[in-house]
C-alpha cells in the first residue's frame, strides 16, 4: 500500500482535512441557490471570497497538523527570487496571448468561428445597443488598463494558489509529478462544479459551456502544477492563473464573433481547437517530466 500510496499518516490527515475544508462549503452554499432560497445576484459576491478558500483551508491545516519550521516556505511563498518570476511572468504572458491567437487563428480557418475586429460582435453580445466605434474604444481602454486587472485578480488568485499549489501540492509531491498533477486537476474541477452547475442551472450560461469550462480547469490546472513544480514557488502558478481570467478570456470574448445557440458544430469545433493548444502548451510546460529529465520537483 505503501509503495502505490506512499504519503505517511500525517500527511493523509492533512490532505483529508484539507479535502474536507475546501469542498464542504462548496457543498453547502450552492444547493440553496438551486432551491431559489437565495438570489443569483449574491454569486457575484460569494464567488471572490471563495477564492480565498483554498488558502485559508491551507493555513488552518499547516498551523493545526502539518506544523513546519516556516509556513511561508511550506507553502512555497518564500523565497521569492524576483529575477526568476519575471522571467517566468514575461514567458506566461506570452503563452497566453499565443493560445489566444493560435485558437482564434484555428478556429476560423477551420470554419468553427470568425475573427472580428471591425464591428466587434463577441465584445458587443452583452450590450447590443454599444457600437462598433464604442466597443472599439472600450476594447483598447481595457487592454491598456489590462495590466491593473491582472493585479486585481493575482489578489484573488493568490488565494487559490496557497491552497492547491502551496499546501496540496507539498503534500502530495512523494507521489511524483504526473500522479500529484492528476489527483489536483480533478480536486479542483470537483471544486469548482457547485459553481459551474449553479450557474448552468440558472442559464447564466448553457449546460455545454459549464462541461467545456471543467476540461478547460483541467488542462489550466497541469500547467499550474507544471510551474509550481519548475519554480519552486506559488507565484508563477497564482499569477498564471491571472492570466487565464482576464488575458486569455477577454481574448476570446472582445476578439470572436458570438458562436450562435443553435451552432454546436462551431461550438465543439472552437472547442476542440482550444483543447489541442492547451496541449501544445502543456507539452513544453511539462517536457522534463515525461522526458524523464526531471524527476524530482525542486522544494523552495
Amino acid at each position: 500500500m505503501s509503495a502505490v500510496f506512499p504519503l505517511d499518516t500525517t500527511t493523509r490527515r492533512a490532505v483529508a482535512l484539507y479535502v474536507a475544508l475546501v469542498m464542504i462549503p462548496m457543498l453547502l452554499v450552492f444547493p440553496p441557490f438551486w432551491w431559489k432560497a437565495f438570489d443569483f445576484a449574491l454569486l457575484n459576491v460569494l464567488t471572490p471570497v471563495f477564492m480565498w478558500l483554498p488558502g485559508l483551508a491551507a493555513l488552518v491545516v499547516v498551523k493545526t497538523i502539518v506544523r513546519p519550521a516556516s509556513t511561508v516556505r511550506f507553502l512555497a511563498v518564500t523565497p521569492i527570487r524576483f529575477g526568476r518570476l519575471l522571467g517566468m511572468a514575461a514567458v506566461v504572458l506570452a503563452g497566453a496571448v499565443a493560445l489566444v491567437i493560435l485558437t482564434l487563428a484555428l478556429s476560423q480557418a477551420l470554419g468553427f468561428t470568425r475573427t472580428d475586429v471591425l464591428e466587434w460582435t463577441g465584445y458587443r453580445a452583452s450590450d447590443p445597443a454599444l457600437t462598433a466605434d464604442a466597443a472599439r474604444s472600450e476594447v483598447l481602454r481595457t487592454l491598456l488598463t489590462l495590466p491593473l486587472f491582472i493585479v486585481g485578480y493575482l489578489l484573488l488568485t493568490t488565494g487559490e494558489a496557497l491552497g492547491w499549489r502551496g499546501f496540496l501540492y507539498r503534500a502530495l509531491e512523494p507521489l511524483g509529478f504526473w500522479r500529484t498533477t492528476a489527483f489536483t486537476a480533478a480536486l479542483w474541477v470537483a471544486w469548482h462544479a457547485p459553481l459551474l452547475i449553479t450557474t448552468a442551472y440558472f442559464g447564466d450560461v448553457p449546460w455545454r459551456d459549464a462541461v467545456a469550462t471543467a476540461v478547460n480547469l483541467a488542462l489550466a490546472s497541469v500547467v499550474l502544477t507544471a510551474l509550481r513544480a519548475r519554480s519552486g514557488s506559488v507565484w508563477p502558478a497564482a499569477f498564471a492563473h491571472a492570466m487565464f481570467n482576464t488575458v486569455i478570456l477577454f481574448g476570446f470574448s472582445a476578439f470572436r464573433a458570438p458562436i450562435a445557440a443553435d451552432d454546436p458544430d462551431g461550438f465543439w469545433g472552437f472547442t476542440f481547437v482550444g483543447w489541442a493548444v492547451w496541449l501544445l502548451v502543456i507539452a513544453p510546460v511539462t517536457a522534463p517530466y515525461w522526458l524523464g529529465t526531471r524527476r524530482l520537483e525542486r522544494r523552495a
